[in-house]
């Protein structure tokens, strides 16, 4: 008996850490384009008007729930893959871009990688981040305030 119950409590604070809450209500891509509303130039905002592109690029992490993704987050800062991956995308990418980090993990070491790599630094001066669906409470807004003033990127938290 005392198990099922244990089974429950387990499965009630699954359900309640889970992304399907109704916070929820407004898409990613609102979202998302608040964000590069408010870190766009307006030379930025009048192109895009007039038919122009931006550089965006969404860093996209899969996510199972709050408490599974903290779970996740243990095992990713064992594997670099990930890291890796995004490490290289950024790179690619280059600076005066805007990245989209929604649900990723190891926000800490991917941009600290990037920092270390030639023309690293001035890619994170140049870019422009956007947190979206933040794994809790690892990278509350003081931690990304705290990135942002090592690093020296502007960034929007639109989760």
């Amino acid at each position: 008996m005392k198990k099922n119950y244990l089974i429950l409590i387990f499965i009630v604070l699954l359900a309640g850490c889970s992304n399907n809450s109704a916070n929820n209500s407004v898409s990613v891509e609102q979202k998302v384009a608040n964000g590069v509303s408010k870190l766009s130039t307006p030379q930025e905002i009048e192109n895009l008007i007039s038919g122009g592109q931006l550089n965006t690029i969404m860093l996209k992490g899969q996510s199972n729930g709050g408490l599974v993704d903290l779970i996740k987050l243990g095992i990713d800062k064992t594997t670099g893959s990930r890291v890796d991956k995004n490490v290289d995308i950024i790179m690619n990418v280059g600076s005066n871009s805007i990245f989209v980090f929604d649900n990723i993990n190891n926000v800490d070491k991917i941009l600290g990688e990037v920092y270390q790599k030639n023309n690293g630094k001035e890619i994170l001066e140049d870019g422009r981040f956007i947190f979206v669906n933040r794994v809790l409470p690892l990278y509350k807004e003081e931690g990304i305030k705290k990135l942002s003033d090592q690093y020296g990127f502007r960034y929007e938290i639109v989760d």
